[in-house]
């Protein structure tokens, strides 16, 4: 007891410290602005003796993106996390959004002193858990003695059985997959906590703790299963996806049907905006609501959305109710230029479309290893947690985060950036939903990314190679009389002739007027002609001067899977240029409208 009052005094001194230091420099209303900054150091140590402090090591949760209580984010809770917060209430720092959660002990969406009370209280040993966190005890010391049903109870534990993992963290109601060495049968200590099936797909149902066993023979390898509460947000995004200024934006979350209401965080430049959902729809079948509430998008950005969920006088967030609302200063949608873009919503569509939806987790048949997918295409890998048999709306919001979060969008913005290449969001979307479906490195592919490359604007006037044009043509292509297949063919020109460019203006989006070694001057499509010369010299690239005949072959060369010739993948790839080329969203690649040249492989 002596020790725990001697903490005490030590915290009391240094938060009356703290206050002071605040009044008397006027720091609070100084710091007011800098309190809303993402980017303010909070790595502060506090000059304490901290020997004989207990720490509170909290376990490792898969998935989830902070733990209650850990505001330093070193997997602990001790004195530090319990200063900075009362450092950030006194306005003398900041915290990053991660941080603030992490603080929000007590579930309200604000952190206050009374969470630093609460973290206080668990350091000191008057408390054996934070409130709305991870209960940071070890699944072997949990105080709720569970019955076992004896499986596995004769094997030896034996580490020759490998698993992904020995220890997980599964909040109620998400389903884990794990993996193990062949040859093992799965089972669990009780079903009525978890239920594992013979894919590794383990259902966890309430809170507590349960052993999942990879049986072979005699030998055994268990995997100690923690159960915490369910989460109180399941999905959150934002409608649309890439918004314009002045556009209104739907925030939209899921929740089960516990709670009785939602509210969204949204933090534009620094000023946190608080909006009440006002819609709620029920899904009985699977036991949710859908809330929604409204927004005018008032500034261009990537802004921070965190969802609330109520229920009864308390509020409480989770990892799954953050996301992000997009808004794009650009509100062409064709005019091409090097800024970052998002996925359309359109785009979303036609790939949740050829996707397919997939109420329930099974293995992708055409992937390598042991992966599965769910809903619309999500990869499920090792170790990872989700809805399983989830609503298809649900589903929807995890291909929207999937699209935006898991690299997809940003790699894409990131290679044509990287590359000083000016695209357009058809182009953007086209090149999102081909590397969904082949996976971003694609895009790194020497022929692949040699046509995406080759695609420099023409400098007319000028005697330099940039002036020049290359044909890429299957047979020859038409010079003629003027900019339209109505007017006369003066010409024709084969692949490797080159031609110089007399008009960097295209005339009706297609056509360039060009002049021939021999002097005629005439109009050809720009579709055939790679700028910059044979040499491909450097200059300013853009997407609308992209060959399209050498863009169409090597896109649909991609209808491979496991050495098979796939029409679906070869539709797809039709599709993605007819919205590379035309701005057409449609799933209709069948029908091969323009009449491309198939592969010789699958014609």
């Amino acid at each position: 007891m002596a020790s725990i009052r001697k903490k005490l005094v030590a915290i009391s001194l240094a938060a009356a410290a703290l206050l002071q230091c605040s009044l008397l420099s006027g720091a609070a209303e100084a710091a007011q602005e800098a309190a809303s900054s993402e980017d303010s150091s909070v790595g502060i140590t506090e000059e304490i003796d901290t020997n004989d402090t207990p720490n509170k090591i909290i376990p490792y949760s898969s998935g989830e993106a902070y733990c209650k209580g850990d505001v330093t984010g070193d997997g602990k809770v001790e004195l530090n996390d319990c200063f900075l917060v009362m450092r950030y209430n006194a306005k003398l720092i900041s915290f990053t959004q991660k941080q603030q959660s992490a603080a929000d002990v007590t579930g309200d969406g604000r952190v206050s002193l009374a969470d630093a009370t609460i973290i206080q209280r668990y350091i000191l040993g008057l408390d054996n858990s934070l409130s709305g966190g991870t209960s940071p005890s070890d699944p072997s010391d949990d105080p709720v003695q569970i019955p076992s049903n004896g499986f596995g109870d004769n094997a030896t534990e034996d580490t020759s059985i490998t698993v992904s993992s020995t220890s997980y963290t599964v909040p109620a109601g998400k389903t884990l997959y794990v993996t193990a060495s062949s040859g093992v049968t799965w089972g669990s200590t009780n079903d009525s906590y978890a239920t594992v099936d013979q894919n590794g797909l383990i259902l966890a149902k309430k809170p507590g703790t349960v052993k999942i066993i990879a049986l072979n023979g005699n030998k055994k390898r268990t995997i100690n299963l923690r159960i915490v509460e369910a989460e109180p947000i399941r999905t959150a995004y934002c409608s649309p996806n890439s918004a314009a200024t002045g556009q209104q934006v739907k925030l939209i979350a899921t929740t089960d049907q516990s709670f009785n209401a939602v509210r969204f965080e949204v933090d534009i430049n620094g000023k946190k905006t608080t909006v009440n959902a006002t819609n709620k729809t029920a899904d009985n079948a699977h036991g949710i609501y859908t809330w929604t509430a409204t927004m005018t998008a008032s500034a261009a950005g990537t802004f921070d959305v965190k969802a609330y969920a109520q229920k009864g006088s308390s509020w409480s967030s989770c990892p799954n109710g953050e996301t992000t609302m997009f808004v794009s200063a650009n509100k062409s949608t064709t005019t091409p230029s090097l800024n970052t873009l998002r996925a359309s919503d359109d785009v979303i569509r036609l790939i949740s479309q050829y996707e397919g939806g997939l109420e329930e987790a099974e293995f992708d048949p055409l992937a390598y290893g042991n992966v599965m997918n769910y809903g619309y295409g999500v990869v499920i890998q090792a170790g990872d947690m989700f809805y399983n048999r989830a609503a298809m709306s649900e589903y929807f919001a995890d291909l929207v985060n999937q699209v935006n979060e898991n690299i997809y969008s940003s790699y894409v913005n990131e290679f044509l950036q990287s590359n000083k290449i000016k695209y357009n969001q058809q182009q953007f979307d086209s090149l999102v939903c081909f590397t969904y479906n082949l996976g971003v490195y694609s895009l790194q592919n020497a022929s692949l990314k040699s046509v995406l490359l080759n695609c420099y604007e023409p400098s007319a006037g000028s005697s330099s190679n940039s002036s020049t044009a290359t044909v890429s043509v299957d047979g020859y292509l038409n010079l003629r009389s003027g900019a339209g297949t109505n007017y006369t063919v003066i010409d024709k020109l084969y692949n490797g002739d080159t031609v110089t460019v007399l008009d960097s203006k295209k005339v009706n989006e297609v056509w360039l007027k060009v002049k021939t070694p021999n002097g005629t001057v005439g109009y050809c499509s720009s579709d055939y002609l790679i700028m910059g010369g044979s040499a491909g010299n450097s200059g300013t690239r853009n997407f609308n001067y992209i060959n399209q005949y050498n863009l169409r072959t090597e896109l649909m060369a991609w209808h491979h899977a496991g050495g098979n010739c796939y029409y679906g993948l070869l539709y797809r790839r039709i599709d993605e240029l007819e919205l590379f080329f035309y701005g057409n969203y449609t799933q209709d690649g069948y029908a091969n409208k323009h009449g491309w040249e198939y592969p010789s492989c699958i014609s």
